[in-house]
Parts: structure tokens; sequence; C-alpha cells
């Protein structure tokens, strides 16, 4: 991962689960590309865990289909976000993901521009309603993958960058979030960092709060990133975060970790990303 974005973060992070997929056993892979193939609707979207079509997931089978070399399954899933722009989905996290596959599979410029003002309208809709960290951070994922992470669009949300929450009541993918959107913007993170690290289990990988009983796979997989982009050492955290992700390995998925024994696209994302991560 690398805070210059030349590249932008989400084709780092697709870069790094790619990475994971090739760290594995070619018949584990082989498992892995035809559970990946399993969780795709008949409309070209992802299934979430009731199965049913579902913009959040779609995200990670697209994250997961790019990583993978499936072209089959990326196409299928662009041509579901043009025909159907997945209407139901609300929030700006849902219209988020759907910005992210318009661009990142790329669909034409009418799409783009409709999924793109739609995140802007949701950003502002939301105020309020979920942390101003994660509104900004999700903001900045747009403006970069859209090619406007530029020094005027930085310069606008730097100075409109509030954080003024108290780092001890967040969970570890906000603080998470943190480090790297202000790692990107150049601004301080030392205090983001520090409070990242505790949330480290010995011989083991990162809890989603201090206080959990074991580590997961998201926060996990998301901790290592900010701190890899942050430039961390991760070898003292590599023998048991790659522990954690090798024991939450379940036929072609990866598991929460957390004794959720339920197999969904989401976190073998999280698994192969932190397998990349570590590898």
């Amino acid at each position: 991962m690398s805070p210059d974005l030349s590249v932008p973060f989400y084709r780092q992070m697709i870069t790094a689960a790619a990475a994971g997929i090739e760290a594995l056993e070619p018949e584990t892979a082989a498992e892995v590309r035809q559970f990946i193939a399993s969780q795709q609707h008949t409309c070209g979207a992802f299934t979430d865990r009731a199965g049913l079509p579902d913009s959040y997931y779609s995200l990670f089978g697209f994250f997961l289909s790019e990583a993978a070399g499936m072209k089959e399954q990326a196409d299928h899933l662009k041509r579901y976000i043009i025909t159907n722009r997945d209407s139901s989905a609300t929030g700006l996290v849902h219209r988020s993901c759907l910005a992210l596959i318009a661009k990142g599979a790329g669909s034409g410029m009418p799409v783009r521009i409709k999924c793109f003002a739609a995140v802007i309208r949701e950003f502002f809709r939301d105020m309020g309603s979920i942390s101003s960290s994660y509104q900004y951070f999700m903001v900045f994922l747009m403006l970069d993958a859209y090619g406007w992470n530029n020094r005027l669009s930085r310069w606008i949300i730097r100075s409109r960058f509030s954080n003024d929450e108290q780092l001890g009541e967040l969970p570890c993918p906000v603080i998470a979030a943190l480090v790297v959107i202000k790692t990107a913007l150049g601004l301080d993170a030392g205090r983001e960092i520090s409070r990242l690290w505790a949330f480290h289990l010995k011989d083991s990988g990162f809890r989603a709060i201090p206080g959990a009983p074991s580590a997961d796979l998201l926060s996990t997989a998301v901790a290592l990133t900010a701190l890899r982009m942050a430039g961390a050492d991760l070898r003292i955290v590599r023998p048991g975060c790659l522990a954690l992700v090798e024991d939450n390995y379940d036929q072609g998925a990866f598991l929460a970790g957390n004794g959720d024994s339920f197999r969904d696209v989401e976190y073998t994302f999280y698994g192969l990303l932190a397998l990349g991560l570590l590898t």
C-alpha cells in the first residue's frame, strides 16, 4: 500500500488480495475461485447472507473477481450495474459501493456520473447519522477512485476534515480509516497509529474493540492495510495474523474469525487481503 496513491487505493487493495491468491496452493486457489463464482446471482450482483442480490456484497465480489482474474464474473456484474442501478440501495455506504463498482468495472460515463452524484447526495443526507470520519473517508475514496484526487480536492477535504471524535470510543475499522485518510492527506496520524496497535491481540490478529475476546479477519485486514500504508513494520505481528488467516479458511472461503461460521465474499476478501499484505 502506498500513501502517494499514484495507483487508486481500491486498486491497491485488489492487488494485495491478488497476492493472497497467488500465495495459495493451486488446489486451494481453485476452491476460492469456485466459491466466488457460486456467490454471484443470476442477475449479476453478488448475494448477501440471505442469498439476495446486494450492492455491499457485490463490491467485495467485484474485488475478488478482479483479484482472481475472473473476467466473466466482473463483466456480468458490470451489466447488472448498467441495467439495474439497485434503486433499493440507500445510504452513503451502499451508494459508494455502486459507484466504486461502476468505476472499477469500466461502466460508461453516464452510469459513473449518476452513481457518483448519488454518493454526494447521500454524504449530505447522512450527516450526523454516521461517523464523520467514516463519511469523509468514503468521499475521499470516491475522489481517489474517479481520478479527482488532486491538490484542490485534497485541500477541500483537508480543510473540512474534522477529527473531534474520542479515539477510545471508536472501533478498529474506523481508526484504520482515520489512519488511511490522514496519511494520504499528509496529516499527522501518530495518535491514530498508536491506538490502532492497541487492538492487536498477542499471537493472533486485531480485535474490533480492545476488550473483545478474539481477533477477527475484518479488523485484522483493515488494520494491516492502514499500518502498511503508514509505513509500519508488520513483521512483529505477521506470525499471529497468518495463523488467524489460516485457521479461518473453509472450503474456498474465509470465515470472520470471531466464531461466525457463515461463508461469504466479504470475509473471503478480507482473508485474502490480509494474506497478501503478509506475504
